[in-house]
């Protein structure tokens, strides 16, 4: 006979240990394939509905398409901040530095894009 403890498969552990509590950031994120300056239209479209989905993840209740005081607003804080980086930085594969870290970069959706745009061109 069985003890209790012994129950669970050591397979059914495993599995539980492995499933992510949240979803992967790159199974959010589109694969984009080719070189990312060349992309067409089509792709630079999909990369600004993955930087909306990244922000309204944070803040559902936003209207990230119109919205472009979300620093002046302290609609984003700190937290959110770095958040966002890090999604960023995983997701479009580009390192957003210090210095990049202003205010009117993080105002709205659009100038995160263009931030995203200038850092992959830089690359």
């Amino acid at each position: 006979m069985r003890n209790s403890k012994n129950s669970i498969s050591p397979e059914s552990t495993l599995m539980d240990i492995r499933t992510p509590k949240r979803p992967d950031i790159h199974q959010r994120c589109r694969v984009l394939v080719g070189d990312m300056r060349n992309s067409n239209i089509e792709s630079e479209e999909g990369k600004m509905e993955d930087l909306l989905e990244i922000l309204r993840d944070l803040h559902p209740e936003v209207d990230f398409e119109t919205c472009d005081t979300l620093i002046d607003d302290k609609i984003l804080d700190s937290f959110d901040i770095v958040s966002i980086i890090a999604e960023i930085n995983d997701c479009f594969d580009v390192t957003i530095t210090a210095e990049k870290i202003t205010p009117q970069n993080f105002n709205s959706a659009e100038a995160l894009y263009a931030l995203i745009q200038e850092l992959e061109d830089e690359e």
